[in-house]
């Protein structure tokens, strides 16, 4: 059995578990594992099986922690290929103007 936890903003479960619970089933069927929200502390444990399924199963989670659509992070089981790297934009540069500027020339790369 793998396991996984990741924590995620009280302002982003909603979108993971989705309407009537829409979003985590199908994460859930789609890659084999089972989803484990605490709501309250926003921690999400991630098991199942296969590694490689966990971890695309935690990778998924996370870009919806991080603003992604769940449509969208879906795209992340649909191509091998695709990979979620989390970048810290205040290390290249601290101004917010110029963070969000940059962030919309990755995500436009990415799109």
């Amino acid at each position: 059995m793998t396991v996984q936890e990741i924590r995620i903003g009280a302002n982003r479960i909603g979108a993971l578990i989705g309407k009537e619970g829409a979003t985590k089933k199908a994460l859930e069927e789609k890659t084999g594992t089972t989803v484990q929200i605490d709501s309250d502390e926003g921690e999400v444990r991630i098991e199942g099986e296969d590694a490689a399924s966990v971890l695309r199963a935690t990778d998924v989670a996370t870009a919806i922690a991080r603003g992604f659509s769940p449509e969208r992070a879906f795209r992340l089981l649909e191509d091998e290929d695709l990979t979620l790297d989390v970048i810290d934009l205040s290390a290249v540069d601290s101004s917010p103007r110029q963070q969000e500027r940059l962030r919309g020339r990755i995500i436009g790369k990415a799109g």
